[in-house]
Protein backbone atom coordinates (compact mmCIF):
# COMPACT_ATOMS: atom_id res chain seq x y z
CA UNK A 1 0.00 0.00 0.00
CA UNK A 2 1.56 3.13 -1.07
CA UNK A 3 1.80 6.60 0.72
CA UNK A 4 0.40 9.03 -1.67
CA UNK A 5 0.22 12.91 -1.75
CA UNK A 6 -3.38 12.97 0.53
CA UNK A 7 -1.92 10.91 3.24
CA UNK A 8 1.28 13.13 3.01
CA UNK A 9 -0.47 16.00 3.07
CA UNK A 10 -2.69 14.59 6.42
CA UNK A 11 0.53 13.84 7.87
CA UNK A 12 1.86 17.31 7.18
CA UNK A 13 -0.86 19.12 8.66
CA UNK A 14 -0.73 17.18 12.03
CA UNK A 15 3.01 17.60 12.52
CA UNK A 16 2.64 21.07 11.82
CA UNK A 17 0.56 21.32 14.84
CA UNK A 18 2.51 18.64 16.83
CA UNK A 19 6.36 19.15 16.41
CA UNK A 20 6.54 23.12 14.79
CA UNK A 21 8.78 25.14 16.93
CA UNK A 22 9.81 20.99 18.83
CA UNK A 23 13.87 20.86 19.39
CA UNK A 24 15.70 17.49 17.98
CA UNK A 25 16.38 15.81 20.99
CA UNK A 26 18.51 12.73 18.86
CA UNK A 27 18.42 10.97 15.87
CA UNK A 28 18.49 7.27 15.23
CA UNK A 29 18.72 5.13 12.47
CA UNK A 30 17.12 1.64 13.35
CA UNK A 31 17.76 0.18 9.84
CA UNK A 32 19.39 0.79 6.63
CA UNK A 33 16.55 3.13 5.20
CA UNK A 34 14.88 4.44 8.49
CA UNK A 35 15.64 7.47 10.10
CA UNK A 36 13.30 8.05 14.11
CA UNK A 37 13.69 11.51 15.46
CA UNK A 38 13.20 12.03 18.85
CA UNK A 39 11.23 15.58 19.27
CA UNK A 40 10.27 17.50 22.19
CA UNK A 41 7.72 19.67 21.97
CA UNK A 42 5.90 19.62 25.63
CA UNK A 43 5.61 15.99 24.88
CA UNK A 44 7.83 13.53 23.66
CA UNK A 45 7.98 12.53 19.81
CA UNK A 46 9.41 9.96 17.57
CA UNK A 47 9.16 11.32 13.71
CA UNK A 48 10.00 7.96 11.22
CA UNK A 49 10.87 8.51 8.42
CA UNK A 50 11.17 5.52 6.00
CA UNK A 51 12.75 5.79 2.12
CA UNK A 52 12.18 1.51 1.97
CA UNK A 53 11.48 1.24 -1.61
CA UNK A 54 8.03 -0.80 -0.43
CA UNK A 55 7.36 0.68 3.24
CA UNK A 56 8.41 4.49 2.12
CA UNK A 57 6.67 6.87 5.03
CA UNK A 58 6.94 9.58 7.23
CA UNK A 59 4.87 9.65 10.58
CA UNK A 60 4.50 9.56 14.21
CA UNK A 61 5.63 6.32 15.43
CA UNK A 62 4.96 4.80 18.85
CA UNK A 63 6.68 1.44 17.78
CA UNK A 64 10.56 2.29 17.37
CA UNK A 65 12.71 -0.09 15.93
CA UNK A 66 15.71 -2.04 17.77
CA UNK A 67 18.96 0.53 17.45
CA UNK A 68 22.00 -0.52 16.45
CA UNK A 69 25.19 -0.49 19.33
CA UNK A 70 26.98 1.18 16.52
CA UNK A 71 24.89 4.29 14.80
CA UNK A 72 25.64 4.42 11.13
CA UNK A 73 27.70 7.07 9.02
CA UNK A 74 24.43 8.88 8.14
CA UNK A 75 22.71 8.89 11.60
CA UNK A 76 25.93 9.83 13.22
CA UNK A 77 25.84 12.54 10.55
CA UNK A 78 22.48 14.00 11.58
CA UNK A 79 23.56 14.12 15.22
CA UNK A 80 26.22 16.29 14.13
CA UNK A 81 24.30 18.89 12.34
CA UNK A 82 20.68 18.25 13.44
CA UNK A 83 20.83 16.86 17.27
CA UNK A 84 19.72 19.82 19.36
CA UNK A 85 18.38 22.26 17.01
CA UNK A 86 14.89 23.56 16.51
CA UNK A 87 11.81 23.09 13.97
CA UNK A 88 10.95 26.06 12.10
CA UNK A 89 9.21 24.64 9.06
CA UNK A 90 7.39 21.25 8.24
CA UNK A 91 6.18 21.53 4.42
CA UNK A 92 4.66 19.64 1.68
CA UNK A 93 5.32 21.43 -1.87
CA UNK A 94 1.94 20.91 -3.15
CA UNK A 95 0.65 17.35 -2.96
CA UNK A 96 3.91 15.67 -3.92
CA UNK A 97 5.01 13.39 -1.58
CA UNK A 98 8.02 14.80 -0.14
CA UNK A 99 8.26 15.97 3.19
CA UNK A 100 10.61 19.16 4.10
CA UNK A 101 11.62 19.72 7.69
CA UNK A 102 13.60 22.71 8.04
CA UNK A 103 15.90 22.89 11.57
CA UNK A 104 17.24 25.71 12.71
CA UNK A 105 21.05 24.39 15.12
CA UNK A 106 24.70 25.51 15.71
CA UNK A 107 27.54 24.79 13.65
CA UNK A 108 30.70 23.99 14.92
CA UNK A 109 31.99 27.72 15.38
CA UNK A 110 28.70 28.12 16.97
CA UNK A 111 26.59 30.54 14.30
CA UNK A 112 22.88 29.66 13.66
CA UNK A 113 22.22 27.51 10.60
CA UNK A 114 19.23 26.56 8.88
CA UNK A 115 19.21 22.98 7.63
CA UNK A 116 16.79 20.91 5.88
CA UNK A 117 15.74 17.21 6.10
CA UNK A 118 14.07 16.16 2.81
CA UNK A 119 12.28 12.48 2.66
CA UNK A 120 11.46 12.18 -0.52
CA UNK A 121 8.83 9.06 -1.09
CA UNK A 122 8.77 8.03 -4.68
CA UNK A 123 9.17 4.19 -4.36
CA UNK A 124 12.39 2.93 -5.39
CA UNK A 125 13.72 6.10 -5.69
CA UNK A 126 12.70 6.82 -2.08
CA UNK A 127 15.33 9.05 -0.22
CA UNK A 128 16.25 10.98 2.79
CA UNK A 129 18.54 14.29 2.28
CA UNK A 130 20.59 16.85 4.60
CA UNK A 131 20.73 20.31 2.67
CA UNK A 132 21.93 23.66 3.33
CA UNK A 133 18.45 25.06 3.70
CA UNK A 134 19.96 28.44 2.09
CA UNK A 135 22.20 27.10 -0.94
CA UNK A 136 20.56 23.97 -1.50
CA UNK A 137 23.74 22.39 -1.01
CA UNK A 138 23.70 18.76 -0.05
CA UNK A 139 25.37 17.59 2.89
CA UNK A 140 24.67 13.79 2.42
CA UNK A 141 22.22 11.52 1.79
CA UNK A 142 20.66 7.62 3.30
CA UNK A 143 21.01 7.18 -0.43
CA UNK A 144 23.85 8.39 -2.75
CA UNK A 145 22.58 8.56 -6.36
CA UNK A 146 25.56 9.32 -9.14
CA UNK A 147 26.10 9.92 -12.64
CA UNK A 148 26.15 6.22 -13.16
CA UNK A 149 22.44 5.47 -11.93
CA UNK A 150 20.95 8.87 -12.95
CA UNK A 151 22.08 11.33 -15.84
CA UNK A 152 18.58 13.58 -14.48
CA UNK A 153 19.69 13.96 -11.44
CA UNK A 154 22.52 13.55 -8.97
CA UNK A 155 21.98 12.95 -4.98
CA UNK A 156 26.11 13.32 -3.84
CA UNK A 157 27.52 15.46 -1.14
CA UNK A 158 28.59 19.31 -2.60
CA UNK A 159 26.21 18.72 -5.25
CA UNK A 160 22.81 21.20 -5.43
CA UNK A 161 19.70 20.06 -4.53
CA UNK A 162 17.32 19.31 -7.30
CA UNK A 163 13.41 18.73 -7.01
CA UNK A 164 12.16 15.72 -8.56
CA UNK A 165 11.32 16.37 -12.17
CA UNK A 166 7.86 16.26 -12.26
CA UNK A 167 5.26 16.99 -15.65
CA UNK A 168 2.14 16.66 -13.40
CA UNK A 169 0.26 19.84 -12.34
CA UNK A 170 -0.72 20.37 -8.60
CA UNK A 171 -4.42 20.15 -8.21
CA UNK A 172 -4.28 22.78 -5.48
CA UNK A 173 -3.76 25.73 -7.64
CA UNK A 174 -7.61 27.86 -7.60
CA UNK A 175 -6.81 29.03 -10.97
CA UNK A 176 -6.91 25.64 -12.11
CA UNK A 177 -8.80 24.37 -15.74
CA UNK A 178 -11.61 21.73 -15.32
CA UNK A 179 -11.67 18.44 -16.60
CA UNK A 180 -14.44 17.68 -19.32
CA UNK A 181 -15.18 14.36 -18.09
CA UNK A 182 -14.13 12.89 -14.79
CA UNK A 183 -12.19 9.61 -15.05
CA UNK A 184 -10.30 8.45 -12.46
CA UNK A 185 -6.77 7.12 -14.78
CA UNK A 186 -7.02 11.00 -16.31
CA UNK A 187 -6.56 12.55 -12.52
CA UNK A 188 -3.79 9.88 -11.79
CA UNK A 189 -1.78 11.25 -15.22
CA UNK A 190 -2.77 14.63 -14.85
CA UNK A 191 -2.16 15.95 -11.41
CA UNK A 192 0.48 15.21 -8.39
CA UNK A 193 -0.03 12.99 -5.33
CA UNK A 194 -3.09 11.20 -6.28
CA UNK A 195 -3.49 7.40 -5.98
CA UNK A 196 -5.31 5.54 -8.70
CA UNK A 197 -7.16 3.96 -5.67
CA UNK A 198 -7.98 7.69 -3.96
CA UNK A 199 -8.68 8.55 -7.55
CA UNK A 200 -11.39 5.87 -7.90
CA UNK A 201 -12.73 7.33 -4.67
CA UNK A 202 -12.94 10.32 -5.83
CA UNK A 203 -14.56 10.26 -9.19
CA UNK A 204 -17.56 8.38 -7.24
CA UNK A 205 -17.55 10.59 -4.31
CA UNK A 206 -18.29 13.78 -6.53
CA UNK A 207 -19.97 14.00 -9.97
CA UNK A 208 -18.53 16.61 -11.60
CA UNK A 209 -14.48 17.91 -11.56
CA UNK A 210 -15.62 21.63 -9.91
CA UNK A 211 -17.29 20.08 -6.92
CA UNK A 212 -14.52 17.46 -6.53
CA UNK A 213 -11.45 20.26 -6.19
CA UNK A 214 -13.89 22.71 -4.25
CA UNK A 215 -14.28 19.92 -1.35
CA UNK A 216 -11.00 18.97 -1.47
CA UNK A 217 -9.28 22.25 -1.49
CA UNK A 218 -11.95 22.69 1.85
CA UNK A 219 -10.53 19.02 3.02
CA UNK A 220 -7.30 20.41 2.93
CA UNK A 221 -8.16 23.54 4.39
CA UNK A 222 -9.52 22.24 7.29
CA UNK A 223 -7.73 19.41 7.64
CA UNK A 224 -10.90 17.71 7.86
CA UNK A 225 -9.09 14.15 6.39
CA UNK A 226 -10.88 10.63 7.31
CA UNK A 227 -8.11 8.46 8.69
CA UNK A 228 -9.13 4.74 7.69
CA UNK A 229 -7.86 1.67 6.83
CA UNK A 230 -10.35 0.01 4.73
CA UNK A 231 -10.47 -4.11 4.43
CA UNK A 232 -12.11 -5.60 0.87
CA UNK A 233 -13.95 -8.87 0.47
CA UNK A 234 -10.37 -10.76 0.26
CA UNK A 235 -9.24 -9.68 3.52
CA UNK A 236 -6.86 -7.45 1.86
CA UNK A 237 -6.03 -3.72 4.16
CA UNK A 238 -6.00 -0.35 2.36
CA UNK A 239 -4.83 2.68 4.05
CA UNK A 240 -5.82 6.22 3.24
CA UNK A 241 -6.78 9.65 4.38
CA UNK A 242 -10.81 8.93 3.87
CA UNK A 243 -12.96 5.90 3.73
CA UNK A 244 -12.60 3.97 0.27
CA UNK A 245 -16.35 3.36 -0.06
CA UNK A 246 -15.66 1.61 -3.37
CA UNK A 247 -13.71 -1.56 -1.79
CA UNK A 248 -15.93 -2.28 1.36
CA UNK A 249 -18.00 -1.08 3.64
CA UNK A 250 -15.56 -2.68 6.38
CA UNK A 251 -13.35 0.00 8.11
CA UNK A 252 -11.20 1.21 10.85
CA UNK A 253 -11.18 4.82 12.02
CA UNK A 254 -8.38 6.75 13.48
CA UNK A 255 -8.62 9.96 15.33
CA UNK A 256 -4.94 10.80 13.60
CA UNK A 257 -3.21 9.99 9.85
CA UNK A 258 0.03 9.97 11.97
CA UNK A 259 -1.92 6.99 14.15
CA UNK A 260 -3.55 5.10 11.20
CA UNK A 261 -0.46 5.08 9.49
CA UNK A 262 1.71 3.67 12.41
CA UNK A 263 -0.86 1.18 13.59
CA UNK A 264 -1.02 0.13 9.72
CA UNK A 265 2.69 -0.33 8.92
CA UNK A 266 3.06 -2.29 12.39
CA UNK A 267 0.82 -4.93 11.32
CA UNK A 268 1.38 -4.94 8.26
CA UNK A 269 5.97 -5.70 8.48
CA UNK A 270 4.94 -7.67 11.71
CA UNK A 271 2.78 -9.88 9.11
CA UNK A 272 4.73 -9.51 6.72
CA UNK A 273 7.53 -10.98 8.96
CA UNK A 274 5.73 -13.90 10.72
CA UNK A 275 4.93 -15.04 6.68
CA UNK A 276 8.70 -14.79 6.21
CA UNK A 277 9.71 -16.58 9.11
CA UNK A 278 7.01 -19.48 8.41
CA UNK A 279 8.16 -19.38 4.76
CA UNK A 280 11.74 -19.94 5.82
CA UNK A 281 11.11 -22.67 8.77
CA UNK A 282 8.95 -24.20 5.87
CA UNK A 283 12.18 -24.50 3.62
CA UNK A 284 14.18 -25.34 6.35
CA UNK A 285 11.50 -28.36 7.98
CA UNK A 286 11.13 -29.78 3.91
CA UNK A 287 14.88 -29.96 3.48
CA UNK A 288 15.50 -31.61 6.68
CA UNK A 289 12.56 -34.28 5.63
CA UNK A 290 13.92 -34.57 1.84
CA UNK A 291 17.63 -35.37 3.47
CA UNK A 292 16.03 -38.00 6.25
CA UNK A 293 14.07 -39.26 3.36
CA UNK A 294 16.87 -39.49 0.74
CA UNK A 295 19.05 -41.08 4.08
CA UNK A 296 16.20 -43.56 4.48
CA UNK A 297 15.67 -44.85 1.21
CA UNK A 298 19.77 -45.83 0.87
CA UNK A 299 19.19 -47.08 3.96
CA UNK A 300 16.85 -49.31 3.15
CA UNK A 301 18.90 -50.42 -0.01
CA UNK A 302 21.42 -51.01 1.87
CA UNK A 303 19.81 -53.30 4.32
CA UNK A 304 17.98 -55.15 1.40
CA UNK A 305 22.18 -55.50 0.00
CA UNK A 306 23.21 -56.63 3.33
CA UNK A 307 20.43 -59.36 3.99
CA UNK A 308 20.83 -60.80 0.55
CA UNK A 309 24.70 -60.58 0.92
CA UNK A 310 23.97 -62.75 4.70
CA UNK A 311 21.85 -65.25 3.29
CA UNK A 312 24.78 -65.68 0.36
CA UNK A 313 27.35 -65.99 3.14
CA UNK A 314 25.00 -68.70 4.73
CA UNK A 315 24.62 -70.69 2.07
CA UNK A 316 28.87 -70.20 1.08
CA UNK A 317 29.21 -71.96 4.54
CA UNK A 318 26.88 -74.61 3.91
CA UNK A 319 28.31 -75.57 0.62
CA UNK A 320 32.17 -75.72 1.97
CA UNK A 321 30.87 -77.87 5.06
CA UNK A 322 29.67 -80.54 2.26
CA UNK A 323 32.05 -80.27 -0.40
CA UNK A 324 32.53 -83.96 -0.37
CA UNK A 325 28.97 -84.25 -1.25
CA UNK A 326 29.27 -82.36 -4.43
CA UNK A 327 30.34 -83.80 -7.90
CA UNK A 328 31.73 -82.78 -10.30
CA UNK A 329 28.67 -81.39 -13.11
CA UNK A 330 26.27 -81.01 -10.29
CA UNK A 331 23.27 -78.62 -10.85
CA UNK A 332 22.21 -78.77 -6.74
CA UNK A 333 23.20 -79.69 -3.88
CA UNK A 334 20.34 -80.72 -0.80
CA UNK A 335 22.23 -79.80 2.64
CA UNK A 336 21.10 -79.79 6.11
CA UNK A 337 21.03 -76.24 7.55
CA UNK A 338 23.03 -76.06 10.49
CA UNK A 339 22.44 -72.46 11.32
CA UNK A 340 18.43 -73.36 12.10
CA UNK A 341 17.95 -74.58 15.36
CA UNK A 342 15.38 -77.49 13.30
CA UNK A 343 17.89 -77.92 11.17
CA UNK A 344 15.66 -78.48 7.95
CA UNK A 345 17.06 -79.70 4.24
CA UNK A 346 18.15 -76.38 2.29
CA UNK A 347 18.35 -76.99 -1.54
CA UNK A 348 20.89 -74.86 -3.13
CA UNK A 349 21.53 -74.51 -6.88
CA UNK A 350 24.76 -74.88 -8.06
CA UNK A 351 26.62 -73.51 -11.23
CA UNK A 352 28.26 -76.55 -12.91
CA UNK A 353 31.10 -74.82 -15.09
CA UNK A 354 32.60 -73.59 -11.85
Amino acid sequence: MAMDGLMLRAVTNELQGLCSGGRLQKSYQPRKEEIILHIYNKVNYRLLLNCNAQDYRAHITTHPGQNPLQAPLFCMLLRKHLDGGRIIAIEQPGLERCLHITFSSYDELGNITEKKLICELMGKHSNIILTYAATGKIIDAVKRVPYGMSRVRQILPGFTYVAPPSEKESILEPSILPMALLDADHLVQRFDGISPIAARELVIRYPDFSTLHTNLMQTIADNSFEPTVTTNKKGKRYCGAFHYKHLSEVKTTYSSMNECLDTFYYELINQREITSLRQSLHRVVKKEADRQSRTMKKQQLDFGKATKTQGSRRKADLIKANLYRIKPDQEQVEVIDYFDPELPTLTIRLIPHL
